[in-house]
């Protein structure tokens, strides 16, 4: 199974319609809604290759009231990727709202990646997979940095 999901999984990761510090920050806060250690670190580890600060990082998880910390588009998609995780679909009112800040094209690829960390990170914790010494190492220099 798990190579018959890389390909697909690649292309979202490598070859997506949203710019990558968006696809970033939306892994990190699907991480984050799943409480998903293995997740999180992985990609906070990755956070500085995509211009997402230290401020950003520690915001992610309780983005609504860091509104300074994301631009106006990057909180209209971290919305859009909790209702996605809260009730598995998009209201109107949202779906309208990233219309105007997304081709429809990157709307669509904003659900398959929530759906997919979701799926991912359901798996790493179903199987109590551990965050790598590596990345956790990475993201304390980080933010002692």
């Amino acid at each position: 199974m798990f190579r018959a999901w890389l390909p697909f999984g690649a292309v979202l990761l490598f070859r997506p319609s949203l710019p990558r510090r968006e696809v970033e920050l939306v892994i990190l806060r699907t991480a984050s809604n799943c409480s998903c250690g293995y997740e999180w670190a992985h990609h906070a580890s990755l956070s500085g290759r995509y211009r997402i600060s230290a401020d950003a990082l520690d915001a992610i998880s309780d983005w609504q009231h860091e509104p300074e910390v994301f631009s106006p588009r990057e909180r209209s998609i971290l919305g859009a990727a909790d209702e996605l995780h809260r009730a598995r679909t998009l209201q109107q009112e949202t779906r309208d709202q990233l219309a105007e800040i997304l081709t429809h094209e990157e709307v669509i690829e904003l659900c398959m990646l929530v759906g997919q960390y979701e799926m991912l990170a359901m798996t790493l914790n179903a199987l109590g997979v551990e965050p790598e010494a590596r990345t956790t190492d990475i993201q304390r220099k980080r933010s002692s940095a």
